[in-house]
């Protein structure tokens, strides 16, 4: 059996989808197919409590294990939810709807964010980061060009360290203008937030066309010193 710890610079970092959640290994699993494992641990997977395994070879089996690391998401394809590791264990993180089964979407570098697999049967994801300390600024993390035309469907957005007080308030801009024309409505997440992540109004404008550019500014910031700011954004093709 192997093991390996996956290192993360980024707030996220996107696994694999796994087939499903479970404590007992299956007996005649194909190469490839990956579980996120629970409690109660049986066979080869005892003491693997929340780890992700995929089986490296389908003649034994023999499973392969990714240690947990906060900051971790993945799909859970039976479940049809997305789970984040956070504080020793596995949370249902929303966005139940989408799958990116066997792809990665991810991030690259400390600041960039890219697009690993666009279908018709899975989302568009575009992450904007704000590593370490923050402060008002625009085009933050850079541009971001759709691809194919699509559909915002979902926004996020998470902080890791509050500041004292008041808010952070973002704002989506579309080829150079605000997708958010009702102001009141943009991503924002107050300094006492208990879970550090909103799921935010949808913009006003939420139609993309192919090529369009997407770009945030942060409008304001906490009292404080907040830190690590990450902006997801899932755009349905």
């Amino acid at each position: 059996m192997a093991e390996r710890l996956v290192h993360t610079s980024d707030q996220f970092e996107w696994q694999r989808s796994v087939k499903d959640r479970a404590a007992d290994p299956p007996v005649s699993p194909a190469r490839g197919d990956r579980y996120l494992i629970v409690s109660a641990a049986t066979g080869d997977w005892i003491g693997k409590e929340n780890q992700i395994t995929y089986c490296s070879n389908n003649i034994g089996p023999v499973w392969t294990f990714v240690l947990p690391l906060d900051g971790m998401v993945t799909w859970v394809q039976d479940e049809g939810a997305t789970y984040l590791y956070d504080v020793n264990e596995w949370k249902v993180f929303g966005l139940e709807q989408f799958a990116v089964s066997g792809e990665y979407v991810g991030l690259s570098g400390a600041f960039g964010a890219h697009i690993e697999s666009v279908s018709s049967h899975s989302p568009i994801v575009f992450t904007w980061l704000a590593n370490g300390p923050y402060e008002v600024d625009s085009k933050v993390d850079g541009a971001r060009v759709m691809p194919t035309s699509g559909t915002i469907s979902s926004v996020i957005l998470w902080r890791d360290v509050a500041g004292t007080s008041g808010s952070t308030v973002l704002d989506l801009n579309i080829n150079g203008g605000t997708a958010y024309t009702t102001q009141g409505n943009r991503p924002s997440i107050s300094f006492d937030d208990a879970d550090h992540r909103v799921n935010c109004a949808l913009p006003d404008l939420t139609a993309l066309g192919q090529y369009d550019i997407l770009t945030i500014d942060i409008d304001q910031i906490e009292s404080g010193d907040p830190q690590n700011l990450t902006l997801i954004i899932y755009i349905i093709p």
